[in-house]
């Protein structure tokens, strides 16, 4: 007699196949992630370079660097929905087609418009990147691992990104910043080939479930905007992720020149300490909320420190490398909690509509790019480029990000989640 399988029963737990394909599934996403990432910080590794090609200001400069955001952020609401109905297989493989060719055109181009363009085409290849990693969690994945897995996803990210705008710095000094663009973009090809022969679909109840969902992309994006609590939490990313967006994606680097003296591979590599530290914390906060179901003490937790820390790197004036290194690795480290936004807006929701809820959340946090890094721009061509001052929005943003957490209002999870 033949066995029969249980469609509503296939998780990586308890087939090996399934186990197999769901580690895949979230390692080519995971992959995405990181390399999307990459493409995003790309022009902070070359910075001056940039700024010479296109002859642009500093304000420019970061107005040009943020158009990614403009796109990405609020492309979320599509991402969101796309993910919902047809899951994570297409958004990966066509997502980083679309950022490999919007790398590719940036670099090809000393048109600042053209340029402009190739970033938001990025923009809208990025924007699926993360989400369907998350996607792919929450849906392969057992409910209690979400907070640990999603945690994992980011640390991939984030140390192949630490990794990787090192190497990168090297690269565009000895190359120039083009070709390096260039082979991002060959890259970008060559993980979409890779995507399109590795992963696969959950076959789970729940997804055919939600593919059937009758309810229109209209009215599932009206129901998840509806949530105040979506909004707050959404805005708690975006404040609290400022070290990373603004300081780690962009002005790092040129800070740490200007004002503590270092060469250009030395300051990457000091830069690079902010993601390290937040590959670790995301990991560590991510077991500790899964271990102890808690997320507003450790997010608590996680802001307080990382102001404390950014402080001191702003303030302090260190000038010891070594020392540098260690503050910035700390930043990194309790920026790691902001992961647990997303596990804290996924409580209480349905998994027809958790990958357009964890959208809104990303949405409404990477607008923060969108804000903050042309502002720090602009305040520093207004203050004869003192980036100290200018940085200063980031200890202000996460004083703000200690507020919305206190307010913000706990969502009791469901066996759904």
């Amino acid at each position: 007699m033949p066995q029969q399988t249980n469609p509503s029963a296939p998780t990586a737990d308890e087939s090996r196949p399934h186990y197999m394909a769901a580690w895949i599934a979230l390692c080519v996403s995971a992959l995405f992630y990181l390399f999307e990432f990459l493409t995003r910080v790309a022009p902070s590794v070359a910075t001056d370079q940039i700024i010479s090609w296109f002859k642009v200001s500093e304000g420019e400069f970061g107005a040009l660097a943020s158009m990614l955001f403009f796109i990405y952020a609020p492309m979320q609401l599509v991402v969101g929905v796309v993910l919902d109905r047809i899951g994570g297989r297409w958004p990966v493989i066509f997502g980083s087609l679309l950022c490999a060719v919007g790398v590719g055109l940036f670099a090809l181009t000393d048109v600042f418009a053209i340029a402009g363009l190739g970033r938001a085409i990025n923009g809208f290849g990025a924007a699926f990147a993360f989400v369907a990693a998350l996607w792919f969690v929450g849906h392969w994945f057992p409910p209690k691992r979400f907070a640990f897995l999603s945690g994992l996803v980011n640390a991939i990210g984030m140390i192949g990104t630490a990794v990787g705008a090192v190497a990168l710095s090297g690269l565009a000094s000895e190359i120039g910043w083009r070709n390096l663009f260039f082979g991002l973009a060959g890259f970008g090809v060559l993980l979409s080939l890779v995507a399109y022969l590795t992963v696969r679909e959950p076959p789970t109840k729940v997804q055919q479930e939600t593919r059937l969902n009758t309810q229109s992309a209209g009215e599932a994006i009206r129901t998840v905007l509806a949530r105040p609590r979506n909004w707050m939490l959404g805005l708690l990313n975006m404040l609290f992720y400022t070290p990373i967006t603004v300081y780690g994606s962009l002005w790092g680097n040129k800070e740490l020149q200007s004002v503590h003296g270092v060469n250009t591979v030395e300051a990457e590599t000091l830069v690079s300490f902010i993601f390290w530290g937040m590959a670790l914390g995301s990991l560590v906060f991510g077991a500790l909320s899964s271990r102890f179901h808690i997320r507003r003490p450790l997010i608590l937790i996680g802001v307080v420190m990382a102001g404390l820390t950014f402080c001191a790197l702003l303030y302090l004036a260190i000038g010891n490398p070594l020392l540098v290194g260690a503050t910035v690795f700390l930043t990194g480290f309790f920026t790691g909690a902001q992961m647990l936004t997303f596990a804290w807006a996924r409580d209480g929701c349905t998994r027809a509509d958790s990958a357009l809820t964890m959208a809104t959340v990303n949405m409404l946090g990477m607008t923060g790019a969108i804000v903050f890094q042309p502002l720090v721009g602009a305040i520093a061509d207004a203050t004869g480029g003192d980036l100290r001052l200018a940085l200063t929005v980031v200890p202000v943003a996460l004083g703000l990000a200690l507020v919305l957490t206190l307010v913000i209002p706990d969502a009791k999870p469901t066996p759904t989640v």
